[in-house]
């Protein structure tokens, strides 16, 4: 999942109102930490970004639901888990996700297709 702002950081840091990095603002504006126009405007981004984190949390689910059917990794069953412990060169199931193979054919499909130089290029050795 995507990384996810839910607000000021609770860790320690340093008090950037208090510290003087003599620079000057162009056009007149007031941008230093601590001031009205500084808070104004990052309470309006703060504010965005967590109105944005709550529209697009709504496709968290079906996002969750594509990664689990083109997961390349299935843990083991307990039956196969216990068999393995046992005896390591016995076989297991091998699951194949044929979605993951599809997507990742058509993508390769279309990256040729409409690209016109590839973009990984091979060589021979």
């Amino acid at each position: 999942m995507p990384y996810i702002v839910t607000g000021e950081p609770s860790s320690p840091k340093p008090d950037y109102s208090r510290m003087n990095f003599d620079y000057e603002y162009p056009d007149g504006l007031d941008l230093k930490p601590g001031s009205k126009l500084h808070d104004n405007l990052r309470s309006k981004i703060w504010t965005r970004a967590r109105e944005s984190r709550n529209e697009i949390s709504k496709r968290f689910p079906s996002w969750r639901e594509i990664d689990k059917n083109l997961t390349t990794y299935i843990p083991l069953k307990d039956k196969e888990e216990k068999l393995k412990k046992k005896d390591s060169t016995k076989p297991v199931s091998i699951v194949f996700p044929y979605s993951y193979a599809e997507l990742e054919a058509l993508l390769t499909y279309m990256s040729m297709a409409f690209f016109q130089d590839p973009i990984w290029r091979y060589e021979g050795v």
